[in-house]
């Protein structure tokens, strides 16, 4: 009898660095015991033999490697195409998961059936909170050249939990039914996914949140995994995320 995992732990690993990848996959191993879960580590750097070891020694992974040189968007999407659980989540591999961050998460998504994309507190090495919850950007903004463009969302991320316009990721957590509405992350926003996976989960109708209670370590590293983008893809970027914000504004 097959049983649907609570959650689906999807990662991408930075290159070629086992002492990291291990770090995440024992942190999350810490919740074996109150959560079912899978674990979805997607090679895109032909991950050497070293980490081949460590990924042996986590009996719940599985290993899916895609094409070499793939954006982190894309390496989401392989993984949220192949996951099973009633819920998804995506990581970098140089973030630790307290032991209790991923049940407050699902607990969080089954008490909050409205919310389709959650992020959880993150701190960095000396304790300060990052502002991952966020407000859309102006058309300024977006065309400008920060990789994070708009603000902190008033009223979270230090001051706590509640709906935000839009969210900085990895660490997200995604609903299973928003994805099956939506599909998964789209590997042509190599730069901007997660504010485009946003803006279309608020096109469908579901809602952001930020859960201040599921706390993890990481930085804005984290969340700026660079991929190598040219000038004009970055500005086809830059574009379609201004179309979606002014037909957002028009929604509103």
């Amino acid at each position: 009898m097959n049983i649907t995992p609570d959650l689906s732990v999807c990662v991408a690993p930075t290159a070629n660095r086992p002492e990291i990848l291990e770090r995440f996959l024992s942190s999350v191993s810490q919740t074996d015991d109150y959560l079912s879960m899978e674990i979805i580590v997607v090679d895109r750097y032909s991950i050497e033999k070293s980490s081949l070891e460590v990924i042996k020694k986590f009996s719940t992974v599985n290993l899916v490697e895609i094409d070499a040189g793939s954006s982190l968007a894309s390496a989401f999407g392989e993984a949220m195409a192949i996951s099973n659980g009633r819920y998804i989540s995506l990581w970098s591999d140089d973030i630790t998961v307290g032991i209790d961050s991923l049940v407050r998460l699902v607990e969080f998504l089954d008490e909050n059936p409205d919310a389709g994309v959650v992020a959880p507190g993150m701190k960095n090495e000396i304790g300060a909170v990052l502002p991952v919850a966020r407000a859309f950007p102006s058309l300024w903004d977006v065309m400008g050249s920060d990789p994070v463009p708009g603000l902190p969302m008033p009223g979270r991320n230090e001051d706590g939990s509640g709906e935000s316009e839009w969210l900085l990721g990895p660490p997200l957590a995604i609903n299973r039914w928003l994805f099956d509405e939506i599909g998964g992350v789209s590997g042509q926003f190599a730069q901007y996914w997660h504010l485009e996976y946003c803006l279309r989960a608020a096109r469908a109708g579901w809602h952001m949140h930020y859960c201040h209670d599921a706390r993890v370590k990481g930085s804005f590293d984290s969340c700026r995994h660079k991929d190598h983008v040219s000038r004009l893809s970055l500005l086809q970027e830059k574009i379609a995320i201004a179309c979606m914000i002014v037909a957002q504004r028009l929604r509103a």
